[in-house]
């Protein structure tokens, strides 16, 4: 895994095309940076249906254009729910280059912050538009990567991104890997979501504890899930 993510990285050139990449899901404020709020910050407790939930990704807003859903992201995105209930979190995002101006990576999970209740089950969903799958690796939130040399550098077996290696220790990788009991509940467990594929899991946290995710592939993707 590490050296194939890292051979594209690397294809990208110099760090000031790697900066553009970056620029368009990175902000000051760390909270802001790694993921998105609905305008109410309601949650989701598993009662309102994807149609409803559609319609407040589409409402996001945090004052940068770029993050809004598109109209092609959001057809994508409606087609993808069609059949989902209940919370879900989507990987979305787009790769473009302007010759002798800038890259940009635009994959980012949305909402990045969701709240369920202890025992339900959230659909994780690929709706990018680039053929690249995406893992939800929970980490310590101190572990995170904060900056641009921390998400570059997000590849050792003690890092945020290190669990994740188990996914690609196998052919084909494995889908899950469980650190402790089943379900999301600790730090390195770890779901692969598969290009343009979704897989769904029971959060099975402590009620009013925290999940801290990320994409170890892509790890400036991060995300939480607050447990009732």
């Amino acid at each position: 895994m590490v050296r194939r993510f890292g051979v594209f990285f690397a294809a990208l050139g110099l760090l000031g095309l790697v900066i553009a990449m970056i620029a368009p899901v990175a902000a000051d404020n760390r909270s802001d940076r790694v993921s998105f709020t609905v305008r109410d910050n309601a949650g989701d407790d598993g009662r309102r249906t994807g149609a409803e939930d559609l319609q407040k990704l589409r409402e996001m807003s945090l004052g940068d254009e770029s993050r809004r859903l598109d109209a092609a992201e959001s057809e994508q995105v409606e087609e993808r729910l069609a059949r989902v209930r209940g919370p879900f979190v989507v990987a979305l995002g787009n790769f473009t280059t302007a010759i002798n101006r800038n890259i940009r990576l635009t994959f980012r999970y949305a909402p990045g912050r969701i709240e369920v209740n202890r025992g339900q089950r959230v659909t994780f969903i690929d709706a990018g538009k680039i053929q690249e799958p995406h893992t939800i690796t929970v980490a310590e939130r101190s572990k995170l990567p904060d900056n641009i040399d921390e998400v570059f550098g997000c590849r050792g077996r003690n890092s945020a991104c290190g669990p994740a290696r188990g996914h690609f220790a196998t052919q084909p990788p494995t889908r899950r890997l469980n650190e402790g009991r089943g379900g999301l509940n600790t730090v390195g467990d770890s779901l692969l979501i598969p290009t343009q594929g979704s897989i769904r899991a029971r959060v099975t946290a402590t009620a009013g504890s925290t999940l801290h995710y990320l994409c170890a592939i892509h790890p400036w993707m991060q995300g939480h899930i607050k447990v009732n």
